[in-house]
């Protein structure tokens, strides 16, 4: 699960956290959504640009 995964990488000792290659095989990793789908779910969720700009000032 993800709450695993992100735990294993909070470990202290280096010598016991996982490794990136080991952290590629999780599987979080190995069944998550494509890159494509990702970027449209978060980009289609954002306010126009013009919009979050004017928000800012």
């Amino acid at each position: 699960s993800f709450k695993e995964m992100v735990s294993a990488c909070l470990v202290k000792d280096p010598r016991k956290r996982p490794s990136s290659e080991k952290l590629l095989k999780h599987h979080f990793f190995k069944h998550g959504r494509s890159n494509e789908y990702l970027a449209k779910t978060i980009l289609d969720g954002l306010a126009p640009l013009g919009d979050r700009f004017r928000t800012l000032k």
